[in-house]
């Protein structure tokens, strides 16, 4: 099956400074429906995951769009004149700068040059990031979490320990530790050994702050425990993957309309399966699922 793939970016042409948020998605809502009808008119042939699995034509989230159709310069002349006509009424035009189309490993040279002169879009051969989250593309690599935790490392820095006391230091570690980690931690397991890295540095700060100097007065399990326990209330790296990767295995669960879980369902669960007989090869986020699914099952012995 050949597929194409369109990051888009849509911004607001006008002479005005100031622009409303809301009539932006109206605009966009009017493109989401202009896409559907023209699924349903069979115009746009959108992308099939699986035989049987639900269609996706377009996924969007503030001004990011992406577009999923048959790598066919019919489809590119298609979905070109739509969008020509979308941004003519609404006043919005692509960044052609921003935007980049790829396309699955079964499509020739020649196509992507004539889709790229349609759609004067550039093509990649990996589409880094899509709304904070970097798409991953085969088994995570230890370069993969190095992104994540320089995050840490450089906020903590930026604060000079000296200049706060250790309670002051306990709360930027929580602040710091619970708000930006937890964005990848949602889709993706974090290994023990980058948690464990984690962990030292938020304790370090605590305890040595930026002289690098100091004694560690209390010990890692007693940091981690309530305070109401007489703990510090730090958050455990480790458990707070498990937590909100918890949430994904409840969607499956209990959210079938959610779009990412029918597909999940539809690719690696075998009907009426209901995670007693499953695929254990998949995507890097599905494997995650997996693992935070084995572990709680152990825990409390489901």
């Amino acid at each position: 099956m050949e597929v194409g793939q369109s990051h888009l970016n849509l911004y607001v042409v006008s002479d005005k400074e100031t622009h409303s948020p809301y009539l932006f998605v109206l605009c966009m809502e009017r493109l989401g429906d202009m896409i559907t009808q023209a699924v349903q008119d069979g115009n746009w042939q959108p992308l099939h995951l699986t035989k049987d699995g639900p269609k996706i034509s377009h996924l969007f989230f503030a001004y990011d769009v992406m577009l999923f159709a048959k790598a066919k310069p019919s489809q590119a002349h298609f979905i070109a004149n739509l969008l020509k006509s979308f941004c003519s009424f609404s006043g919005l035009k692509i960044s052609l700068e921003k935007s980049r189309a790829y396309v699955s490993k079964g499509v020739c040279r020649g196509t992507k040059e004539s889709l790229e002169s349609i759609t004067e879009i550039k093509f990649t051969d990996r589409l880094e990031k899509y709304l904070g989250f970097k798409l991953r593309y085969g088994q995570t690599k230890k370069d993969d979490f190095l992104e994540t935790y320089d995050r840490v490392a450089t906020k903590l820095a930026s604060w000079k320990g000296k200049l706060l006391n250790k309670p002051g230091r306990v709360t930027m570690v929580n602040a710091v530790i619970t708000s930006l980690p937890s964005y990848d931690m949602q889709i993706q397991w974090f290994p023990q050994y980058v948690c464990d890295r984690l962990d030292r540095t938020t304790r370090n700060f605590i305890w040595q702050g930026s002289n690098e100097k100091g004694m560690h007065m209390v010990s890692r399990k007693k940091m981690a425990q309530p305070r109401k326990m007489g703990g510090l209330g730090i958050r455990t790296t480790h458990f707070q993957n498990v937590a909100l990767l918890g949430k994904l295995v409840w969607s499956v669960l209990q959210s079938e309309d959610k779009l990412w879980v029918s597909l999940f369902t539809d690719k690696y669960l075998k009907e009426g399966a209901l995670f007693l007989d499953i695929t254990t090869n998949g995507s890097p986020t599905w494997q995650a699922i997996l693992k935070v699914l084995h572990l709680l099952e152990g825990w409390f012995h489901l």
